[in-house]
């Protein structure tokens, strides 16, 4: 399933889950989004680019689960959000050469590998981080 372009023009959403999307917007603009879940979508850079950094419009995020979510052509992924103070970051498919966080406000951290992930975390800017949860999945 395509994500709902109709979608995008909606600025009162406040939490928004999508499961199984296999193409998301480059670029998520909704500016009161507290909460987003994204489980089983797939992030795709369709120009090329050397980044994606789909969450710099939503200003409100605090709350961002990306959970069974595949990368393609995409050399680099940012994480931004100034009210940002939870990210999951899980089981994530695809070769994503680096994943920048600029998240100053961010107190919970989780991230769990699966066998064949490759993420490297480049840039992270978390001052105020409480709590780190980071699992390596073997099997």
């Amino acid at each position: 399933m395509e994500f709902p372009n109709s979608l995008l023009s909606c600025e009162s959403i406040k939490t928004l889950r999508l499961a199984r999307v296999t193409k998301l917007p480059e670029s998520f603009a909704f500016t009161k989004l507290n909460s987003l879940h994204l489980k089983f979508c797939t992030f795709e850079s369709y120009d090329r680019r050397d980044f994606l950094c789909p969450f710099a419009n939503c200003f409100n995020l605090k709350t961002l689960n990306i959970s069974y979510c595949c990368f393609r052509g995409i050399k680099s992924f940012r994480i931004s959000g100034l009210q940002l103070l939870s990210l999951s970051f899980d089981y994530v498919q695809g070769r994503v050469c680096k994943v920048d966080i600029f998240a100053p406000n961010l107190t919970y951290f989780s991230v769990c590998w699966g066998v064949g992930s490759l993420v490297l975390f480049n840039e992270l800017n978390l001052p105020f981080l409480n709590i780190v949860d980071v699992h390596v999945d073997g099997t």
